[in-house]
């Protein structure tokens, strides 16, 4: 049986793989234009007075500073406030994105966000996730339904 090792001569000293340094390899990086994109980051904050509005104001600017000193861009287009809570509480005011160009400002948006396959809205209810839900299960057994020529109950079982 042959061996697959190379036979060195001996005097001859093995090769040796250099990786470069992570130092380094964020050089060489840096020199390429590049676009790295932050996804499902999220700043949260409970709010009961104007303080902890201007803290929640204060990390979205260290925020936005960071993404810039990192080289990374910021869809401020794909940036929503979301207040989650009683419809009687008041909503905190508007919040503010500074960026080298221009002052973005967030307002407040009745969204249902879809996070982790868990829709939640501003109240917190569950109608939104049984909804969607039932709707899929619809879909999935009218797919069913069409795709057999003869379908009835004996089908199924």
């Amino acid at each position: 049986m042959k061996s697959c090792r190379k036979r060195r001569h001996p005097g001859q000293q093995p090769r040796v793989h250099t990786v470069p340094t992570p130092h380094k390899l964020c050089h060489f990086r840096a020199k390429q234009p590049r676009k790295i994109y932050a996804d499902n980051t999220k700043i949260y904050r409970t709010y009961n007075s104007q303080d902890d509005v201007d803290t929640l104001q204060r990390d979205i600017n260290i925020f936005t500073s960071n993404f810039s000193n990192l080289g990374l861009k910021l869809e401020i287009i794909k940036c929503k406030v979301m207040w989650i809570g009683r419809p009687k509480d008041s909503c905190p005011p508007h919040l503010t994105i500074w960026t080298s160009l221009a002052k973005h400002t967030l307002c407040q948006s009745k969204i249902k966000k879809k996070d982790l396959g868990i829709i939640i809205g501003n109240e917190l209810k569950f109608h939104l996730q049984t909804n969607t839900a039932a709707n899929k299960a619809n879909e999935v057994l009218s797919l069913i339904h069409w795709s057999f020529k003869y379908f009835s109950r004996k089908t199924l079982t």
